[in-house]
């Protein structure tokens, strides 16, 4: 009798956890074709560090493009950037909101001032791209223009009534280390928001002799259309912004793949603080406890 008894309750238990198998996959199928922007506390225990990045800061992260028209044609650049303010600051690079021409009458351009392309020409439109793909079309506030200066420009966006933007911080801490796990959006060769994983490769180097600037050298895919985006820490915290990939050099007969560069958030900050709009850019500092 006690052996019946025991065989049933084996059936019964065998059944049940099938029937909690069974709807914990049919579950996680409802949810992967689902984009989450947040996440709860019931999907910590599958989700990654990076996932919780990606979570934090995605409302943050736009996609950007710039509309030119100079020497009779019309050009367009992609890029990314950030929200650094609730009333909509964003900060990009330079090279995504600003070309610099020979001349008005040409039709070539260059991403960087130079000895011969001096004259600077802004875009006839920007349109900034959130992960909803809600969008809003921005001024250029600021950018220094001068040759060999920091490839950084900020933003204002515009007609946004009474929006409340959700803005990243900026880590101001200089402590980075060799292989830190580190996370971009950008928006490569223009296809969409995208969120990247790469480890730092150095924390700090000058990608040549002539750069004013020493960099975050990262191993990630960085590609034309990352430029301004962000560069995230673990805690979800700015630590520096996507502006190069590192190329092969002129004349080289070889490719340098998987390396990218990144401008150091103190560089930001000091960027920031020294612009004609810090009065009215109510930005956010992390400033880690000290011991």
């Amino acid at each position: 009798m006690n052996k019946k008894i025991l065989i049933i309750v084996a059936i019964l238990a065998v059944v049940l956890i099938s029937m909690v198998s069974c709807s914990a996959i049919s579950t996680l199928l409802n949810k992967s074709n689902t984009v989450n922007y947040q996440i709860s506390i019931d999907d910590l225990e599958a989700a990654n560090v990076g996932t919780v990045v990606a979570s934090n800061s995605i409302k943050s992260c736009v996609r950007i493009i710039s509309t030119y028209s100079f020497g009779g044609e019309t050009r367009t650049i992609s890029g990314a950037g950030f929200v650094v303010s609730t009333d909509g600051y964003i900060i990009t690079n330079r090279h995504v909101v600003v070309l610099y021409v020979q001349s008005l009458l040409s039709s070539s351009y260059s991403l960087d001032k130079n000895s011969t392309y001096k004259t600077a020409v802004e875009p006839t439109e920007i349109k900034v791209i959130f992960a909803d793909d809600t969008y809003y079309n921005a001024d250029v506030s600021y950018f220094i223009d001068e040759e060999g200066e920091i490839d950084l420009a900020i933003l204002k966006l515009k007609n946004t009534g009474a929006t409340v933007f959700d803005n990243l911080q900026i880590d101001q801490t200089t402590e980075l280390y060799y292989g830190q796990s580190v996370f971009t959006f950008g928006n490569p060769e223009g296809i969409g928001l995208l969120f990247t994983s790469a480890n730092i490769a150095s924390p700090s180097m000058k990608m040549s002799s002539t750069s004013k600037y020493e960099s975050i050298m990262l191993d990630g895919n960085i590609n034309h259309g990352n430029s301004g985006g962000v560069l995230l820490n673990g805690n979800s915290k700015v630590i520096g912004v996507v502006f190069a990939r590192v190329e092969s050099k002129a004349g080289s007969n070889t490719n340098a793949y998987g390396l990218g560069c990144a401008i150091k958030s103190s560089d930001l900050i000091k960027f920031i603080k020294g612009s004609t709009v810090a009065a009215s850019l109510n930005y956010s500092e992390y400033k880690p406890a000290t011991e």
